[in-house]
């Protein structure tokens, strides 16, 4: 029994000389590791992921789960396929090489959630992701017309401008007059509400006529072709009719948009007719600018995803700046945080007008219950001018899906000399975090 008993104890006791040797080895040898190259490599456990009940799934659903032919959603790890494979097919031709490995390892940490793409990628990433707008894949940006605000808006961007008086070259009492009109056989038609695209040519017959294609591009044309209209001031006394019958009615399917429901043509005619009432308003050029771009924002709701997103900036020195902070009274213009440009010499409070300017926006704050205008520190934005002169060529906002008209490049070289000449060129985008160049800008 006791000699059993001994043998028992031996092994015993070897088996812990053992464990310790192994556990001291372990602990050598991971030392080594750290010391030469950092922390040692941990093999994570992968999972797919589901979707918290209530809130996470209700977020999910109304944005990012896209539904088949029979009306299933998508559950989180077919978000992750798709959304790896969109991000992956970006890879440029000379890596391809890494493409398949990149795809494993993006998927593994989508479905995981331990890596999450910004909710744009989420939404829209998938096998046609080369192919589509730059723009529906960017959080925010920054325009200098209000065709090219209104155009990112419709991609879903949100969408920073400078409304500063040196930089308006746009007035808009200058544009023809508008008449808005839609085929009697469109869907969307209203007898006594609208005006016939038919009635329109027995009355309207000298007048400039633009038919809206169906896409986002085609609608930011029609801004831009009123704008440039109004910037060239000739046709003051001229007519433009708008034509909006190949517009998709209300209801129709959005391919783009995950097959959401359009709007149809209606929300677009609004906003123009809006538009319409600035000319003659007595408003000076900035203040004409804020309304068009808020009368455009209203219409668009991107797919039922998102609304839009902007900010609207004005400098403390600005003659304007007074009717700026107090243009929100009584909850107007809605579709903007707007803030008001400062830098050191305000600050310093050492003027009798930066102490007016100051007192105005707090009193603007709190007594008109908004909460605006806010404050940008424009000293304080990271700013680097080199090559700014190459912008005078007015042709920094072409893309491969948009091309503006041939008038409108002088237009936006017009802006951009401007803007070279201003000290500061930056101001945030609407989050407010992130400097962009006022010209145009993406984050």
């Amino acid at each position: 029994m006791s000699s059993k008993k001994t043998s028992t104890r031996a092994k015993k006791s070897e088996k812990q000389v053992v464990k310790k040797a192994t556990k001291k080895t372990t602990k050598e040898t991971r030392k080594k590791i750290v010391s030469k190259k950092g922390l040692p490599k941990v093999r994570m456990k992968f999972t797919n992921r589901r979707l918290s009940p209530g809130l996470g799934r209700a977020v999910a659903k109304r944005t990012y789960l896209r539904t088949d032919e029979n009306g299933k959603l998508e559950k989180w790890s077919e978000v992750a396929k798709r959304v790896a494979l969109g991000n992956t097919l970006l890879i440029p031709e000379e890596e391809k090489e890494h493409q398949k490995e990149e795809y494993e390892i993006l998927r593994k940490h989508l479905a995981n959630a331990s890596l999450l793409l910004s909710g744009r990628h989420l939404q829209h990433g998938d096998k046609d992701q080369p192919k589509r707008n730059m723009e529906v894949f960017t959080n925010c940006s920054t325009a200098s017309t209000s065709y090219l605000l209104f155009y990112l808006l419709l991609n879903g961007s949100g969408v920073g401008r400078s409304y500063d008086d040196d930089l308006m070259v746009v007035d808009w009492d200058n544009m023809p007059s508008l008449r808005i009109v839609l085929s009697q056989d469109h869907p969307d038609f209203v007898w006594g509400d609208d005006e016939s695209v038919s009635e329109a040519k027995k009355k309207y017959s000298n007048a400039h006529w633009f038919e809206l294609p169906d896409t986002r591009e085609g609608w930011a044309q029609a801004v831009e072709k009123l704008e440039i209209m109004a910037y060239e001031r000739r046709y003051r006394d001229d007519m433009l009719v708008l034509d909006f019958s190949k517009i998709r009615p209300r209801g129709s399917y959005i391919k783009g948009m995950q097959n959401r429901p359009a709007s149809g043509p209606k929300p677009l005619m609004k906003a123009f007719a809006k538009v319409a009432t600035i000319k003659n308003a007595g408003m000076k050029p900035w203040m004409q600018s804020i309304f068009v771009d808020h009368y455009l924002s209203e219409c668009v709701l991107v797919g039922g995803a998102r609304r839009a997103a902007r900010i609207a900036v004005k400098t403390w020195t600005d003659p304007g700046i007074f009717d700026f902070i107090s243009i929100k009274k009584g909850g107007f213009l809605w579709s903007a945080n707007n803030s008001v440009a400062v830098d050191e010499k305000f600050w310093k409070q050492r003027t009798q007008h930066s102490k007016q300017v100051l007192d105005a926006i707090l009193k603007a704050q709190y007594y008109d219950r908004t909460g605006e205008p806010g404050f940008v520190n424009q000293h304080k934005l990271v700013q680097n001018d080199e090559g700014y002169q190459n912008y005078a060529d007015g042709e920094f906002s072409n893309s491969n899906k948009y091309q503006p008209l041939e008038n409108t490049k002088k237009m936006l070289s017009d802006v951009a000399k401007r803007a070279s000449a201003k000290y500061y060129s930056q101001i945030p985008n609407p989050c407010g975090e992130i400097s962009l160049n006022l010209l145009g800008g993406y984050c």
